[in-house]
């Protein structure tokens, strides 16, 4: 369940909101962008870096925002991206929660027209999004 969903219990009739198994660590704008390039993590730091970088050149002169999901790993990945990549929302999940259901927790985070999901050991020429 979404934090926004809220549920109502049946014999108390209050409400509450079930906690995010994720921590979303970025500023999210309530503007549209044409891509969302989402990429799914667990401790490839090393690839995920290459694969920034390449995605940073593909998307250069586009209207894009670009996702990282982290699946709790233990290689500094997160602080990696923090540091290196701060224009980068990382999502950062406290559990493997795996492949799909990462995806899909940036898919719903995302507020563009299309999406581009990406793995980490991918590296974008400069005009492959063109």
């Amino acid at each position: 369940m979404l934090p926004e969903d809220l549920a109502t219990s049946a014999s108390s009739k209050s409400k509450y909101i079930e906690p995010r198994s994720f921590v979303v660590i970025c500023s999210i704008h309530a503007m549209l962008h044409k891509l969302s390039v989402v990429i799914v993590n667990y401790n490839v730091k090393y690839f995920l870096e290459q694969a920034l970088r390449s995605v940073e050149k593909a998307v250069e002169d586009m209207d894009a925002e670009v996702w990282v999901v982290d699946n709790n790993s233990v290689d500094g990945s997160v602080a990696m991206v923090q540091e290196k990549f701060p224009w980068v929302k990382v999502l950062a999940n406290k559990d493997n929660v795996g492949f799909s259901r990462a995806n899909n927790q940036a898919i719903r985070e995302s507020n563009s027209e299309y999406v581009l999901l990406l793995n980490p050991d991918t590296v974008l020429q400069e005009d492959s999004l063109l």
